[in-house]
């Protein structure tokens, strides 16, 4: 229009109209229910890669409980020194992992460096008993 309209006309001409907040509350909530969803999603993602971190310490328990397993039943030296090797790659493997962050040093991985040290003394100690039974 090319004349001006009294404040009252302007008025009643937009009193109809839907205000801001109307306008884009549609575009607002699916804003909302996408970064819902992606929180979520990165939430997910994030537990899944601790689970698996998880697992796989547990698989070196699993490993090294499996070693110490058979300790009683080693019967020489060259028996304990191949089981040994093997606590030994068992540690040097965790280590490369955790440098390689697909390892967490928490608790879980404590408990391992534990696990793996008694392993080594109990292999240790059945070496003596094997040494002294030979004398």
């Amino acid at each position: 229009m090319n004349f001006p309209l009294h404040r009252g006309v302007k008025h009643y001409l937009e009193c109809n109209k839907p205000s801001v907040f109307e306008r884009y509350a549609e575009l607002g909530g699916v804003i909302f229910s996408i970064t819902v969803v992606l929180l979520d999603l990165i939430n997910t993602v994030k537990n899944k890669i601790k689970q698996k971190k998880k697992d796989r310490i547990d698989e070196f328990y699993v490993d090294l409980l499996r070693i110490e397993k058979e300790i009683p039943y080693l019967d020489s030296i060259q028996v304990i020194d191949i089981a040994r090797e093997k606590v030994i790659q068992f540690k040097i493997r965790a280590f490369e992992l955790l440098v390689h962050e697909k390892l967490t040093a928490n608790e879980s991985f404590r408990i391992f460096i534990s696990l793996l040290s008694e392993t080594l003394l109990l292999l240790d100690k059945k070496e003596e008993e094997i040494k002294n039974e030979k004398l």
